[in-house]
């Protein structure tokens, strides 16, 4: 964006998150009514599929957009977003149909593996095209161009006719119908549409199957973990230029390296708990994860002694540096580079998503007794919520005072969520009796 765009700040990248974030809310309640009164899976993963075409067609012929190329980028952040990604809560309560509790966070590891390798393979895609500087070469108009951010998403779109063909040939739905008779049979849905929807919303809230106590908890980890990523992802490249003086491009290699051999381990780490889950623990994984995202904030705030230098002088032709007609806190102090990069990425690939899988499993198995469509496209919309806020507020901040302040808040954060995985350390613990 900042390449196409040079007058991009990273207050304008927060808006474009939280906007998306806001399609992603309202499309996914809407995915998980779909579903839960149409009993499909198929059908809402194929309308997300459908979105993820047409915003990778926009992106592709973004240069035929003149001046609104920043718009037309908010419109293809949307779009992914909303119907994209918003279409996967049906495929993450289809999950939960077709497991059992004990496999529960496994699931959710086989889950996110299909994520981390998700974030892994456009890094991958992008190394053959790094020498494809902007605007590349023209693909038989100069309105179409194929260069370092335009050629990962052609491999992308074909990737996506392969998702495509996927859900409608391999993708099975009679789990879900076992599932719903399953629990017709156990008469926990026994005269559901009879009750009066009063009394069905009082017993819902006032005598549920479930602790609201623990559910409530659970969900508090769930807004530092989003929190703390949203930060992370709307700052780490931003900073990365303004800090060290890199270019767009110089950026873009630099992440990819770093995505690309953490992504590794972030596969690794998702298969091992795919495989040993039920031995290790949820509730062991989360205490795990909750101190490396606190001493990830402790060693990249810019403490003296982590320091090596201020922030670059602003470079007009790379767009690199800090631009003191931007920010006011240019010649803040910076740290490692190398220490910066890396340690970014490992929490975006590997300590929120590792994360994520273990409260995701303890907050699935929490409400084992109820059909959790409605409940699991709620946990969604609040996280989207945070996710927006934060990618909102962390932009402004960044923009007004820099990353000291912003880290103080996360830092608080992580805490918060740490102290929370040390006292319900047993309570989060998934128990077959």
């Amino acid at each position: 964006m900042k390449e196409l765009d040079p007058s991009l700040t990273p207050e304008y990248l927060g808006v474009v998150i939280g906007v998306a974030r806001i399609g992603h809310a309202i499309t996914t309640i809407l995915f998980s009514y779909w579903r839960q009164r149409a009993k499909t899976t198929k059908q809402g993963l194929l309308l997300g599929r459908l979105g993820d075409a047409l915003a990778f067609s926009l992106y592709c012929a973004i240069e035929m957009f003149g001046s609104t190329k920043r718009y037309v980028f908010l419109i293809v952040y949307f779009i992914v977003y909303s119907f994209g990604f918003g279409s996967s809560i049906t495929l993450r309560t289809y999950l939960v149909d077709v497991s059992l509790p004990e496999d529960r966070s496994s699931v959710f590891a086989l889950r996110t593996l299909a994520v981390v390798g998700g974030m892994l393979l456009p890094p991958l895609l992008q190394l053959p095209f790094t020498s494809l500087d902007y605007p590349g070469i023209a693909i038989g108009t100069d309105m179409i161009r194929l260069n370092v951010y335009s050629g990962p998403l052609l491999i992308t779109f074909l990737a996506n006719i392969i998702a495509t063909l996927t859900v409608i040939f391999l993708l099975s739905e009679p789990a879900i119908t076992k599932k719903a008779i399953e629990l017709k049979k156990a008469k926990r849905l026994e005269n559901l549409s009879s009750v009066p929807f009063l009394k069905r919303l009082s017993t819902f809230f006032f005598k549920p199957n479930f602790s609201w106590h623990l559910i409530i908890v659970i969900c508090v980890v769930k807004v530092g973990i989003y929190a703390a990523l949203s930060t992370v992802s709307v700052v780490h490249a931003a900073w990365a230029q303004i800090a060290f003086g890199w270019s767009s491009a110089e950026t873009v290699v630099q992440m990819t390296k770093a995505k690309i051999i953490l992504g590794i381990v972030s596969v690794a780490i998702t298969l091992f708990l795919f495989k040993f889950s039920k031995k290790v623990g949820d509730h062991l994984v989360l205490l795990i994860c909750s101190i490396f995202m606190l001493g990830y904030f402790f060693i990249t705030y810019p403490l003296s002694p982590l320091t090596v230098s201020t922030t670059a002088p602003f470079n007009a032709s790379t767009h690199g540096g800090c631009n003191e007609s931007e920010y006011s806190w240019c010649g803040a102090r910076v740290g490692n580079p190398d220490l910066w990069v890396y340690s970014s990425v490992t929490v975006i690939i590997i300590i929120a998503q590792v994360g994520l899988i273990s409260s995701d499993a303890i907050f699935s198995n929490f409400l084992e007794k109820i059909d959790q469509n409605m409940m699991q496209g709620m946990v969604v919309l609040f996280s989207d919520g945070v996710q927006m806020t934060a990618s909102m507020y962390s932009a402004d901040m960044f923009t007004a005072w820099g990353l000291e302040p912003l880290w103080i808040l996360n830092v608080a954060l992580a805490a918060i969520i740490l102290l929370i995985s040390i006292v319900y350390f047993k309570r989060f613990r998934w128990k077959t009796e």
